[in-house]
C-alpha cells in the first residue's frame, strides 16, 4: 500500500507539471526540464501562484483548494519517502517513525491503517482528476494571454520612462 501511494504521488506530480506548463505556454517537454530542477513544493507554490490568473471565480476557488491540498500533501509524502517504516503490530497498516531534530530532539510514532492509507490515495487520486479536467486545462491555457498583456503594459511603461528620459531637458518657464 505504502508503494501504491508513492506512485500516485509521481502521477500526481506529473499532472502538476504539466498543468503548470499548459498556464505557462511552454511544451511538456521543455517543462520536464525546468520541473526536474525544482523541488515539490517549489512547484506546488508555482501552481498556487498561477491559479490567481484564473478568471472564473468558482474554478479559481476550486484550484486554489487543490494547490492547499497538494501543499499539504508534501508534508506527509517525505514522511513516506525519507522515514523509516514497519508493518504495525497493533493495527492492520504501518508505523512511520519520525525524527525531528532541528532544536530539539522528538520522536513520533505515526499510524497509517490501511484505510488511512486508501483515503490518502483516493485524494491523490482526486487530486489527479482535478489538476486534468478539461476545465483545469483550458482556464491555465489561458494564462499567457494574460501574461502577455500585462508584459506588454511593462514594456510600453518602460518605453515611455526611456523616451522621457532620453528627451532634451527644456528649460523651465519660470527660470531666469
Amino acid at each position: 500500500m505504502v508503494g501504491c501511494y508513492m506512485s500516485w504521488f509521481a502521477m500526481m506530480e506529473s499532472d502538476l507539471e504539466k498543468a503548470i506548463s499548459h498556464a505557462v505556454g511552454i511544451s511538456d517537454s521543455r517543462w520536464m526540464i525546468i520541473g526536474r530542477h525544482l523541488g515539490f513544493i517549489e512547484k506546488a507554490w508555482t501552481f498556487r501562484s498561477l491559479t490567481e490568473y484564473v478568471l472564473q471565480e468558482d474554478l479559481q476557488a476550486k484550484l486554489q483548494n487543490v494547490a492547499k491540498r497538494i501543499e499539504a500533501e508534501s508534508t506527509e509524502r517525505n514522511n513516506v519517502a525519507h522515514r523509516l517504516f514497519v508493518p504495525s503490530e497493533a493495527e492492520d497498516g504501518v508505523v512511520f517513525y519520525i525524527t525531528e531534530a532541528k532544536r530539539k530532539l522528538r520522536l513520533e510514532e505515526q499510524v497509517w491503517t490501511v484505510g488511512d492509507l486508501f483515503e490518502r490515495i483516493t485524494s491523490l487520486r482526486g487530486m489527479c482528476r482535478d489538476l486534468t479536467a478539461e476545465e483545469t486545462t483550458k482556464a491555465l491555457s489561458g494564462i499567457p494571454t494574460r501574461f502577455t498583456k500585462i508584459e506588454n503594459m511593462r514594456r510600453s511603461a518602460f518605453n515611455a520612462l526611456l523616451s522621457s528620459l532620453s528627451a532634451p531637458l527644456q528649460p523651465r518657464p519660470d527660470a531666469d
